[in-house]
C-alpha cells in the first residue's frame, strides 16, 4: 500500500507539472490593465503586441440609448465594470437601459483592431466611430423591446485617420439578476486577439473534453463496483463542473448547440452551481473520514430536489437573486468540510492530504487571479487540479474497498489451517453449478488420511495440524493446473475436482502422483510417520447432481480404505 501511494503521489506530481506547461505555453498572449479617466484615454505608448483591458471611467447616459445620447448634456462617469443599481420601480431588480461612451486616441491608422467581449447582461450594441461593431440581443426601452442575449463576441474596426475611435456601447437588462457593463471589454491587435481567443477557447475544450472523460471513466467505475457511493457523486461533479465549463467565460456551450436559448442557458448555468454545494456534501459524507450522516445525506438530497424544481420552473428574478442566499450557505458548510477533514487527519485516512492540496490549488488560483498581473486567468486550471486530486483520492479509496473485499474473500473462502478452499467454496461451488467441456471429462476424487484419527489422539492436536498442513502442501504439489480445484471437506477429508483429456489414463496418471506424494514420511516433532491416503473417484456428467457425485466418490473412498489401510512410526505399528 505504500508503494501504491507512492504512485499516486508521483501522479498527482505528473498532473500538475503537465498542467502547468499546458497553461504556460498556450497563453503567451501578455495582457495589460489600462484605465481611462473622464471617458478618455491615450495609447500612443501602447505595444500592439500585448492586449489591452479596458477600465477606467466611461461617459455614462443612463436611460438612453445610442440614438439619443445627443439629446443630454450629462456629464455623469462611471467606472468600468459597472452594475446597473435596482430599480425600485421594476420591483427592485437592475433593469433598465443605458450607454457607455470611451474615446481613444493614438491608435495606428494602419492596424485592424478587434474588440472581444465576453458577455454584457443582457443585450448590448456596440459602434466604433459610428459603425456597429458587436451585437448581441436586442437593445431596448421596456422588457417587450428587450431580446436577451448572452454570447462571446469578437468585433472589428479601424480608427480614422488621425488615429481616433469613439466607442459606444448601449446596454439594456430586464432580464437578469443583474446588469451593465459588468465585464472589461478587450483590445487588440486584429491577429493577436484572434490568437488569444483561439488559445482560450482550446484551453476550454481541453478543460470540457478532461473532466467529460473523468466524469464517464467514474460513472463506469461505479457500474462495477455500485457500493461505493464517492463513485457516483465524483461522476456527477465532474459532469457538471465540464458542462459549467461551457456556460461560462467564453460560452462554448451556445456555439455547439446554436439554437440554444437564452433562457435555457442560463438555467443550466445557474442549475450546474446549485448543484455543486450538495454533491460536494454527499461526496464527502460517502467517504467515511467522519461516520457518515444519515441527515446530512437527506438535507443535500432535499436540496438538490429545491434546486431543480427552483431553477427550471420560476422565472430568473427568483432563481437568480438566490445566488448571495447560496454563497453564504457555501460558507456556512465549510465548517462541516473542515470537519471531515480533520477527522480524516486523525484517523490518518488515505487521500486527506491529497484533498487539501487541491483546495489549496483554487485558493491559491484565486488569489493570483485577484491580486497578481499574471495575464490570464488560471482559476480554470486550479478547478482542474483540484478534481484530478479528488479523483487520485477516489481512486486510492476504492482500491482500498477493493483489497479489502480480495482479503474477505480470502478469509471466508480459506481454511485457515490449510490455506486450501474450505467447504463454504465448496457448497458455492456446487450452486454455482459445473459443466464439463467438450473433449475432456471431470472428475471427483475424495481423499481421506488413513488412520489420521488415532495419531491426533496419542499425539496431540498439534501433531495432527502439523500433519494435515503436510498433506495439504503435498495435495496442491499434485493439482497446480489453474483448473484444478482442491478443497478441504473436514477434518481429515479433502475433495478435488480434476478435469483432464477423454483419455481414463490420465485421471489414472493423477492418482499414481498422489500415492507416490504420500509414501516418504511425515516427519513431526522428531517423529516420522508414515501416512497414507484412500481415494474414491467418480465421473461427473453434465446433468448429474454434484452432491451425490461427491457421495458416490466418498463411498469408493470408503470401500479402498476398507481393503487398505495401514499407517506405521519408526517404533512400532499400530
Amino acid at each position: 500500500m505504500k508503494n501504491y501511494l507512492r504512485y499516486m503521489y508521483i501522479l498527482l506530481i505528473i498532473v500538475l507539472i503537465s498542467i502547468t506547461i499546458f497553461s504556460v505555453t498556450n497563453n503567451d498572449v501578455e495582457l495589460k490593465t489600462v484605465q481611462s479617466e473622464k471617458g478618455k484615454i491615450d495609447l500612443n505608448e501602447w505595444d500592439e503586441s500585448t492586449l489591452l483591458k479596458l477600465t477606467g471611467e466611461w461617459q455614462y447616459y443612463d436611460g438612453l440609448m445610442i440614438k439619443d445620447i445627443e439629446k443630454s448634456t450629462s456629464e455623469e462617469y462611471v467606472d468600468v465594470p459597472h452594475i446597473f443599481k435596482r430599480n425600485e420601480n421594476m420591483g427592485n431588480n437592475p433593469y433598465g437601459t443605458a450607454t457607455y461612451k470611451l474615446k481613444i486616441s493614438g491608435l495606428n491608422k494602419d492596424i485592424h483592431y478587434s474588440i472581444q467581449i465576453l458577455s454584457i447582461t443582457s443585450a448590448y450594441r456596440l459602434t466604433a466611430n459610428g459603425n456597429e461593431v458587436l451585437k448581441a440581443g436586442r437593445v431596448g426601452y421596456t422588457q417587450e423591446e428587450h431580446e436577451p442575449e448572452m454570447k462571446k463576441k469578437l468585433g472589428y474596426f479601424r480608427p480614422d485617420e488621425d488615429g481616433n475611435v469613439e466607442l459606444l456601447i448601449e446596454i439594456s437588462n430586464y432580464s437578469y439578476n443583474y446588469g451593465g457593463f459588468w465585464r472589461i471589454a478587450l483590445l487588440g491587435d486584429e491577429n493577436m486577439m484572434y490568437k488569444y481567443s483561439s488559445q482560450q477557447e482550446r484551453q476550454q475544450i481541453f478543460l470540457f473534453s478532461s473532466l467529460m472523460t473523468l466524469s464517464l471513466f467514474f460513472l463506469g467505475l461505479y457500474s462495477i463496483n455500485g457500493s461505493f457511493k464517492p463513485l457516483l457523486y465524483f461522476s456527477f461533479i465532474c459532469l457538471l463542473t465540464s458542462i459549467r465549463v461551457l456556460l461560462t467565460n467564453y460560452k462554448l456551450f451556445y456555439d455547439f448547440i446554436y439554437n440554444l436559448s437564452w433562457e435555457a442557458g442560463t438555467r443550466m448555468e445557474f442549475l450546474t452551481g446549485y448543484l455543486m454545494l450538495p454533491l460536494f456534501g454527499m461526496f464527502f459524507n460517502s467517504m467515511n473520514y467522519a461516520t457518515p450522516n444519515k441527515y446530512v445525506h437527506n438535507a443535500c438530497k432535499f436540496f438538490i430536489a429545491i434546486s431543480i424544481f427552483i431553477t427550471v420552473f420560476t422565472d430568473n428574478e427568483i432563481y437568480a437573486n438566490l445566488l448571495q442566499p447560496y454563497i453564504w450557505l457555501c460558507v456556512l458548510s465549510f465548517p462541516y468540510f473542515g470537519y471531515v477533514l480533520l477527522k480524516g487527519l486523525k484517523r490518518k485516512m488515505a487521500g486527506v492530504k491529497i484533498i487539501i492540496v487541491g483546495i489549496l490549488s483554487v485558493i491559491i488560483c484565486m488569489l493570483a487571479d485577484s491580486f497578481m498581473n499574471i495575464g490570464y486567468d488560471i482559476l480554470p486550471i486550479g478547478t482542474f487540479f483540484f478534481l484530478i486530486s479528488y479523483s487520485v483520492v477516489v481512486i486510492e479509496n476504492l482500491v482500498q474497498i477493493i483489497q479489502q473485499n480480495y482479503y474477505l474473500e480470502e478469509v471466508v473462502t480459506t481454511d485457515s489451517l490449510t490455506g486450501l478452499y474450505n467447504r463454504y467454496y465448496l457448497n458455492r461451488l456446487i450452486k454455482k453449478g459445473f459443466k464439463v467441456e467438450d473433449g475432456k471429462r471431470l472428475y471427483v476424487l475424495f481423499f481421506d488420511l488413513d488412520k489420521f484419527k488415532y495419531i491426533n489422539d496419542d499425539y496431540g492436536h498439534s501433531v495432527g495440524d502439523e500433519i494435515l498442513r503436510e498433506s495439504s502442501k503435498r495435495l496442491r504439489e499434485c493439482f497446480h493446473r489453474e483448473t484444478d480445484v482442491l478443497c478441504r471437506f473436514g477434518g481429515d477429508e479433502f475433495v478435488a475436482f480434476v478435469s483432464v483429456k477423454d483419455n481414463d489414463r490420465n485421471i489414472e496418471s493423477i492418482i499414481k502422483r498422489i500415492k507416490q506424494s504420500f509414501s516418504e514420511p511425515f516427519y513431526v516433532e522428531k517423529n516420522n510417520f508414515f501416512i497414507t491416503v484412500s481415494i474414491g473417484v467418480s465421473e461427473f456428467h453434465n446433468g448429474d447432481d454434484m452432491e451425490k457425485t461427491i457421495h458416490r466418490s466418498d463411498y469408493a473412498m470408503y470401500a479402498e480404505k476398507q481393503s487398505r489401510l495401514k499407517a506405521v512410526f519408526d517404533n512400532g505399528s499400530i
